[in-house]
């Protein structure tokens, strides 16, 4: 019993004792302080040095939005490309912390690393773009965008950033989206439940976010509209005849009906010539271009015409007049 109560006590003892540290240290910083010393050594974060949620130090100072503890860590991990875009056990890298969190400072010092990847995403398929726009970020969100983040992925609901805006009303990062997102099509994807950015704004009865939404896809299809019809207008302008040459237009167009009247008289006398034959010559596809070239021998086998062999001679004057010669012969 003794044994027992004394090893009670010791456990009391330990337990006290380490909550007596871990006040120490929270008043004066030192796990930190400690943890960076150790990283210093080999100018990465320790993937030891994690958390319960996986989240080391770069990740921790991220999430709080703390610029001044973030700087100090990131100066001595910024040339490792595994260390910037280290992972807690939800998949959030250090860019996406601080687009939860909103810092603005953290998230452009990311942004300037060219080693920083943008459009990683989460367990949820959340990227730091989405986190912005659903948490009213603006200004995060144009960072992003300035460097060509992806707009266009969905999280594991098939939901856009735009929808996300548009279901927590973040009118400012829809007006952000709006001046680098010019495509309507983007602005009328479904999401979750097979429904657009606008519909989950009249859903949720977000009146700001659905004007904007309706004015945006309006003013994006009519400037799609004139500028298909501008360059099918520059198209027309560039193949057709200057407005300088009458005559030559004149003559064109003189020259398509010319083409025309004779096109339609030689099918007039390819049928004639079907019809005179008296059925006695099968119409082949290939009988009808042999009467485009002018002043030309047609010589044309045939049956018996009666009792007596014989063959027809079509020949087709400059004037395309038909003279047909029927040569018998005797057996």
């Amino acid at each position: 019993m003794n044994e027992s109560t004394s090893g009670l006590n010791g456990f009391h003892k330990s337990v006290n004792h380490s909550h007596s540290t871990d006040e120490k240290y929270r008043k004066t910083g030192l796990p930190e302080t400690k943890s960076l010393h150790r990283s210093s050594t080999t100018g990465d974060v320790l993937a030891s040095d994690v958390d319960i949620s996986g989240q080391n130090a770069m990740l921790r100072a991220a999430a709080k939005g703390n610029p001044q503890e973030f700087l100090t860590i990131y100066q001595l991990n910024s040339r490792s490309k595994e260390a910037v875009n280290f992972v807690d056990y939800s998949k959030r890298t250090a860019l996406i912390l601080a687009s939860v969190a909103g810092c603005e400072a953290i998230a452009k010092t990311l942004l300037s690393n060219e080693m920083v990847l943008f459009n990683c995403q989460d367990r949820s398929g959340f990227t730091a773009l989405m986190y912005a726009a659903q948490r009213g970020h603006a200004a995060i969100a144009e960072l992003l965008l300035k460097k060509k983040a992806n707009y266009r992925l969905t999280d594991n609901r098939g939901n856009t950033a735009i929808i996300l805006a548009a279901r927590r009303n973040q009118v400012a990062c829809l007006e952000t989206l709006a001046r680098y997102i010019k495509d309507p099509a983007n602005w009328e994807a479904k999401g979750e439940h097979g429904l657009t950015a606008e519909e989950w704004a009249q859903a949720n009865e977000r009146p700001q976010a659905t004007k904007f939404i309706r004015k945006t896809i309006t003013e994006l299809t009519a400037g799609q509209s004139s500028s298909v019809a501008a360059e099918s207008n520059d198209r027309d302008g560039a193949g057709g005849p200057s407005s300088g040459s009458g005559k030559d237009a004149s003559n064109h167009s003189g020259s398509n009906r010319r083409s025309s009247r004779k096109r339609t008289h030689q099918s007039t006398v390819g049928s004639q010539e079907d019809r005179t034959s008296g059925g006695m010559v099968g119409r082949k596809s290939s009988f009808a271009p042999r009467l485009t070239n002018g002043d030309r021998r047609v010589t044309m086998e045939t049956g018996c015409l009666g009792l007596w062999p014989c063959r027809i001679h079509v020949r087709l004057g400059c004037r395309w007049s038909i003279l047909l010669v029927i040569v018998v012969k005797e057996p």
